[in-house]
């Protein structure tokens, strides 16, 4: 690819900037994360809406002592259960709750009200579509 290092360089300083934008964003949601989030995020997608921890580590891509801080905080605020698996009680399935449900989409609308203020519709689906075929691409080659 030309221009490869250039292409990596505005996409870290996208990650940087996205970051800051997600902890302003945090701070009006009344205390819910961006590692929460992506958590809650991830075990709503799931099939079945229940997930191991393992799978999170795998999805999120977060480390297990950071998965366990963030899980410890989402059960406190009552947005998670855990139930024990069947057949292997060191592994604990973790659900969404209705609460949960109800801040992840609270989040959501306020992650979209941001974008929508910087970005138009067909702007928000074109750098969609790039990142999926970059993405595609760079897995594909893995």
């Amino acid at each position: 690819m030309k221009n490869g290092y250039a292409f990596y360089s505005n996409i870290h300083d996208l990650y940087i900037l996205l970051n800051q934008r997600m902890e302003q964003i945090e701070r009006k949601s009344g205390g819910l994360s961006y590692g929460q989030y992506r958590i809650l995020r991830c075990i709503s997608k799931g099939s079945g809406e229940r997930i191991s921890q393992q799978q999170l580590i795998d999805k999120t891509c977060l480390r297990r002592p950071t998965i366990s801080q963030h899980l410890k905080g989402l059960s406190e605020k009552g947005y998670i259960t855990h139930t024990m698996t069947k057949g292997d009680r060191r592994c604990k399935e973790i659900s969404i709750t209705d609460t949960g449900k109800a801040v992840l989409k609270k989040m959501e609308k306020m992650i979209d009200r941001e974008f929508d203020q910087c970005l138009s519709n067909s702007q928000i689906d074109d750098c969609n579509q790039m990142l999926r075929e970059v993405k595609k691409e760079l897995t594909d080659r893995s």
